[in-house]
């Protein structure tokens, strides 16, 4: 046995310096954001600390590609989506086999989720998935079942107790083998989960209740949905506003 071992010990050590030397594997990082003002000029400042924008900022990815996300009636989500397409693909011309991240936050998530698939019929593969509190609210886009060819997805989502956008759920709600999902549920507003929370107005004291929506109709219903619900108000240990 100790003669295996002497003979084996030579070609793994060479074995483990091989691989050190060995490149990392290249990546190609796409994100795209929420929705918001259709002027780059109002956009930008509201999601300058966006998670996609920050990842987008932080990651030493050598093919990278930010994407603002569409306007509040969400029917240019098409061209964005297209936008980060093409760079995928002059990326991946270059480099061929370089691994694909995608990352999206609100519809910027079902963006994401329709540039997967494009690149399922092309026979590419996206090896992980970063999705902010997706949803699917554009007549363009498909994104509630996510195609087999993401490999690993990972999920941050919103709360049901915290009432907030309580008019639309989320997507990407089905998947299918080889793809692995983690999903994590946290106690925050929609805007907070995608990194951009919606600044409590000067002279207003903050609430315990998620109104950040203006919308009257939206916080009435968001009432009617506790009242049949039968729920109770409750601030959890972790909350902090």
């Amino acid at each position: 046995m100790n003669g295996l071992v002497a003979n084996v010990r030579p070609l793994w050590e060479k074995r483990r310096i091989d691989m050190r030397d060995e490149p990392e594997p290249q990546t190609i990082l796409v994100g795209i954001d929420g929705t918001g003002d259709v002027l780059d000029s109002a956009y930008k400042p509201n999601f300058a600390n966006s998670f996609v924008s920050q990842i987008h900022r932080k990651t030493n990815a050598k093919h990278k590609l930010y994407v603002r996300g569409p306007g509040f009636d969400g029917v240019d989500m098409f061209g964005y989506a297209n936008e980060a397409l093409k760079f995928i693909h002059l990326a991946n011309s270059t480099e061929p086999n370089t691994r694909i991240v995608l990352t999206g936050y609100s519809r910027g998530g079902a963006g994401v989720i329709d540039v997967a698939r494009q690149l399922k019929k092309q026979g590419l593969m996206v090896d992980g998935m970063v999705l902010f509190d997706p949803v699917d609210r554009s007549g363009t886009s498909e994104g509630y079942d996510v195609p087999n060819n993401v490999l690993n997805m990972v999920q941050a989502l919103r709360a049901t107790m915290t009432l907030s956008r309580v008019s639309f759920n989320n997507c990407a709600t089905s998947w299918h083998s080889p793809t692995r999902c983690k999903r994590k549920h946290f106690w925050a507003t929609h805007g907070g989960l995608g990194g951009c929370p919606w600044p409590v107005k000067p002279g207003v004291a903050p609430s315990m209740n998620i109104d950040e929506d203006e919308s009257y109709k939206e916080r009435a219903l968001s009432f009617v949905v506790y009242d049949v619900m039968h729920l109770e108000w409750k601030r959890p240990d972790d909350y902090h506003g």
